[in-house]
């Protein structure tokens, strides 16, 4: 666990680090916001995507 500790400090001081991690809490948003749309829907994600098509035809 030490490692594993010892590997992330030192990813978030890079640079590079950094960016990794905004580009995971965009990607962490972005998953939440599409689960909040399938729960809304109703959670059938043929649903969903049938409703998509029609908006896109």
């Amino acid at each position: 666990m030490p490692h594993i500790s010892r590997f992330l400090s030192r990813l978030m001081r890079n640079r590079l680090g950094g960016t990794l991690a905004e580009y995971c809490l965009v990607a962490s948003l972005i998953a939440v916001a599409v689960a909040g749309v399938f729960s809304s829907i109703g959670g059938h994600p043929s649903r969903v995507f049938s409703i998509v098509s029609s908006y896109l035809k």
